[in-house]
């Protein structure tokens, strides 16, 4: 949705009296004057001791106003037209005003062991141990940014590779129903588990190898596949019988070349693809059914 911006720009000494005119008139407006930022800092240095520059820069006194159409602009622009040098209109986008600044916020860390953590963040605590999935990793790193936009509430999570669990946890923080985990590695599950307690969801994981016939049942919305590219190209045939209609399969660990390789063998089975992501040399693929 767009939304009209009127600027005006007072003459001298007339700020106060189109500020006025919006008052009276019950119009919401924004004013920009660094001189009038100058002059309450003057004013108060018992409470603050520093601004940033940009706030008493020298610029031009500038007033908002935010009209219902460009009539309402122009009658303003008629009534207050002596009071005022020049303006400009234009349509812009819809701000959510309350939220924009959230994503300049990020976590702190401090000392040795704290962080601030926005409190809308989704926070995966974890002892990786011996096993591989941190998020450091670009492959990872790369699942759990997919995980953001393809989990949607109350869908079922499959997990191959899960390692130290990472993207089960993560999906069932970011609202999936159930994952399941699996992995070769038979210390999996104990690291897993004590990971999946950290942050109090409780995944099904399971040792094995995924291409054991009847290993895995069933169907799943989403289906992380973080492995290489020859496993997931000799999985393809599984990946197509397990992903549910509708649902996201997400291919990572793919190193740099190999792939356009993954993404054609996917497509023979009816895969879509999704987007494709390249980073520090690998890719994700993520397809659709």
């Amino acid at each position: 949705m767009k939304y009209l911006e009127f600027t005006l720009y007072p003459k001298p000494g007339k700020a106060a009296e189109v500020c006025e005119y919006f008052d009276q008139n019950g119009l919401s407006y924004s004013i920009d004057d660094a001189e009038a930022n100058r002059d309450y800092l003057e004013g108060n240095r018992d409470i603050w001791d520093y601004a940033d520059e940009e706030v008493t820069a020298p610029r031009p006194v500038t007033v908002k106003v935010y009209p219902n159409d460009d009539s309402a602009a122009r009658n303003i622009a008629f009534d207050i037209g002596e009071l005022i040098n020049d303006s400009s209109a234009e349509y812009v986008d819809e701000t959510d005003w309350e939220n924009n600044w959230k994503p300049y916020y990020k976590p702190i860390a401090l000392g040795e062991n704290l962080c601030v953590v926005p409190e809308w963040t989704t926070v995966i605590r974890l002892n990786p141990g011996m096993l591989f999935g941190t998020g450091g990793h670009a492959t990872t790193g790369l699942c759990l940014e997919a995980a953001e936009r393809h989990i949607t509430p109350g869908c079922s999570v499959l997990d191959l590779g899960c390692g130290s669990g990472i993207l089960s946890i993560a999906a069932l923080l970011l609202g999936a129903e159930s994952a399941a985990g699996y992995d070769i590695d038979p210390h999996m599950p104990d690291i897993a588990n004590a990971n999946a307690r950290l942050n109090s969801v409780a995944p099904d994981f399971v040792v094995g190898d995924v291409r054991a016939d009847n290993l895995v049942q069933g169907s799943y919305g989403v289906i992380f596949a973080n492995l290489v590219a020859d496993l997931l190209i000799d999985l393809a045939d599984k990946l197509a019988k397990w992903l549910a209609p509708g649902g996201t399969l997400i291919c990572s660990g793919i190193i740099e070349g190999r792939q356009s390789e993954v993404q054609n063998v996917l497509t023979q089975h009816d895969f879509k693809i999704a987007e494709a992501i390249g980073r520090d040399g690998w890719w994700l693929v993520a397809v659709n059914r």
